[in-house]
């Protein structure tokens, strides 16, 4: 699980980190209702939007990280 965690360059990464707990907190939450209420509820628009975010803004940051790197 560290590894996951980490840049290419072997560095604890806080983007990671930070979209990995973004990511697990509202996974749990959403997993948390459903078990409390009974039944399986769908995703509000709200809430794929979010994790839509997390992931497109982590790709972004990884592309523009990338390019930067190949420039030096």
């Amino acid at each position: 699980m560290n590894r996951l965690l980490q840049d290419d360059k072997g560095n604890n990464s806080t983007m990671r980190i930070v979209w990995a707990i973004s990511v697990l907190t509202v996974m749990f939450t959403w997993s948390f209702v459903c078990i409390t209420e009974g039944q399986f509820l769908s995703f509000e628009i709200g809430d794929a939007t979010l994790i839509a975010f997390l992931f497109g803004g982590k790709i972004g940051q990884k592309y523009l990280e990338n390019k930067n790197n190949h420039k030096e």
